[in-house]
């Protein structure tokens, strides 16, 4: 196909992926001039009636949405030499699928907001009778707006088997509505339509909630490899809450997610809208905020930087200890100063003489009282600096040492003298103390 020419407007570049379906390819549309992503249906497909219906449903559906969200469709029509095309917006970015295998699971914020733009994509779909059918991690495409705000956006692809519910100008043949048939990824496909019964567009809502919990916890709710063991599961048994598996989320989160994944319909969101306004509410519930931590897959690393709700704690519990130990320093030198203060009116020196360190019982403490050594005046060298109590001048306290700081050993100053009176009595001098 490279190198082609399409329907004489559609030249093929560059293959971009091929799925169960076709093969998307990036084209360059002649008359626009734009660069489009061009999916053609496999020549297989082509030649079944059933195929082909259900390829053409899908860009009739397609291309009539507008939102946001949907992927944006072009073109679509059949080429000269019976290729099935589909012409749409090119994309740059990476599915959901691929974001899942990379950073595993993701913050509950982020999650929400996933599921809010993707039921913004449904509301309009369910409200013109169209249903997905196909809901999975590959099926969103996380791209970047064009509107020069970059902002990251996630767009709803492939309603490869999405069904017209109400089709009043022309109605589908029986080979496409046929009871019993089954389409759908196993992993993410709602019980009714396991079972190959009606589905409506609560089928869709139940699929978007299996994408939530894959989110929110890392992995969908049934993970057998055996494709009927995963469906008998959807169909009978009930998923393990995420805090049954020791992922923290808002009590009000995790009952609305768990009420998407009821198994009968009529117990879930009745619509896109309503599942969105339970989301919104329990996003913006004050008594509830969104908490939980994002669990990296193995060898991988993640867009967004990676919260652990242990980490922080462990940070808060550091925190606290430093603000406790700070105030008992600060307690500590107020009661220590204090006492030195009072000791200081009639000091009681008593020396003890040095022994090693060994384990014994605590003796009482004696009141010591210990001072700072004085510094020698050789050489008219100045006293180290301590902050002091009260102003006092550099001269007096240059003037006036201790008397006995010569004297006594160097370990065990002689206790503080009232400073002799000076010229000027209003402005007493204090020696220094610790």
């Amino acid at each position: 196909m490279l190198g082609r020419t399409i329907a004489g407007r559609y030249i093929v570049r560059d293959c971009l992926g091929a799925g169960s379906m076709g093969t998307v390819y990036r084209a360059h549309q002649l008359p626009m001039g734009r660069e489009v992503a061009f999916k053609i249906l496999h020549r297989e497909h082509a030649v079944n009636a059933e195929s082909k219906a259900r390829f053409l449903r899908e860009a009739q559906a397609t291309s009539s949405l507008f939102s946001e969200h949907t992927v944006t469709v072009y073109d679509f029509g059949e080429s000269d030499s019976g290729e099935l095309f589909l012409a749409m917006e090119a994309l740059e970015g990476e599915s959901l699928g691929a974001r899942l295998k990379r950073i595993g699971a993701f913050r509950p914020s982020e999650a929400v907001s996933v599921a809010l733009q993707v039921l913004s994509s449904l509301a309009e779909a369910h409200q013109k009778g169209i249903i997905h059918r196909d809901l999975k991690p590959d099926n969103l495409f996380f791209s970047r707006t064009r509107d020069g705000s970059n902002r990251e956006i996630v767009k709803v692809l492939d309603f490869g088997i999405a069904k017209v519910l109400h089709d009043e100008h022309q109605r589908l043949s029986p080979i496409e509505t046929a009871a019993g048939t089954v389409f759908g990824t196993p992993r993410y496909m709602s019980p009714e339509q396991a079972q190959g019964r009606q589905l409506d567009t609560r089928s869709d809502l139940y699929s978007l909630g299996v994408m939530l919990y894959h989110m929110l916890v890392g992995h969908p709710p049934y993970t057998d490899d055996d494709a009927i063991v995963v469906m008998a599961h959807h169909i009978k048994t009930a998923p393990t809450s995420p805090s049954d598996l020791g992922v923290s989320l808002s009590e009000s989160l995790e009952r609305v997610l768990m009420q998407a994944l009821e198994k009968s319909p009529s117990a879930r969101p009745s619509t896109a809208t309503v599942f969105a306004e339970r989301l919104l509410a329990a996003a913006n519930d004050p008594d509830a905020p969104l908490s939980g931590a994002r669990r990296l897959a193995p060898h991988s690393h993640g867009s967004f930087p990676p919260v652990s709700s242990a980490a922080a704690t462990k940070l808060q519990n550091r925190r606290s200890i430093f603000v406790a130990a700070g105030v008992a320093l600060g307690i500590a030198a107020a009661v220590g100063g204090a006492a030195a203060l009072s000791a200081s009116k009639t000091p009681t020196i008593q020396l003890v003489p040095a022994r090693p360190i060994e384990a014994v019982p605590p003796a009482p403490t004696p009141s010591v009282i210990n001072f700072p050594d004085e510094p020698t005046l050789e050489s008219n060298a100045a006293p180290k600096e301590h902050a002091p109590l009260a102003p006092a001048r550099k001269s007096d306290r240059l003037a006036k040492p201790s008397r006995n700081a010569s004297t006594q050993p160097p370990t065990v100053p002689s206790s503080p003298r009232p400073a002799a009176p000076t010229s000027s009595p209003k402005k007493p001098t204090y020696e220094r103390f610790e």
